[in-house]
């Protein structure tokens, strides 16, 4: 997805801009799909438990920095939104150390649903609305707000998770 972006969204023909965001929101769906499925019919495993949210982020940075790459994102949203993403990677990583389980929060569930949305609206923009003040952009920065918002917000709620687990075996 990507390479596609990167190569294919410069051209800015609009019904190509919205089939590549069609082709992200089919992505973002399987993710949530994948998940939920293995959930209801109790099919998780260890491996996908690991393996899931290192493509999600994987889906989304690497979009997030296609898009910074072409102009169609500015860099400091993206440092924000990938910083989180590898700020909570970190924090797992300790807490496996720790044998501490972080669960993933209801925050961060919210947070990835206006993430997928605001990448998606952000691929379908047409070329000639890029800078002027229209639906397009008065939606797209709703979605960076609520998405920064609950970003910063469940970073900071697996933080205290972490740290309260952490407490715990230290006492």
């Amino acid at each position: 997805m990507p390479f596609l972006l990167f190569y294919l969204l410069p051209y800015q023909i609009d019904l190509l801009n919205f089939f590549l965001a069609g082709i992200f929101a089919a992505f973002s769906m399987t993710d949530f799909l994948d998940g939920y499925l293995a959930r209801r019919y109790g099919l998780e495993s260890a491996l996908g438990t690991a393996l899931d949210p290192i493509a999600d982020k994987f889906l989304v940075c690497a979009n997030l920095i296609a898009l910074l790459a072409i102009g169609k994102i500015y860099f400091w949203w993206v440092i924000i939104l990938v910083g989180r993403e590898m700020s909570i990677m970190s924090l797992r990583q300790l807490a496996a150390l720790h044998n501490i389980t972080v669960p993933v929060s209801y925050l961060g569930k919210i947070k990835a649903c206006f993430q997928m949305f605001l990448i998606i609206l952000i691929v379908a923009r047409p070329a000639n609305t890029y800078g002027s003040v229209n639906w397009w952009s008065t939606g797209e920065l709703i979605l960076l707000i609520a998405t920064i918002y609950f970003a910063l917000s469940s970073l900071y709620s697996y933080a205290n998770r972490f740290a309260d687990q952490y407490n715990k075996l230290l006492d």
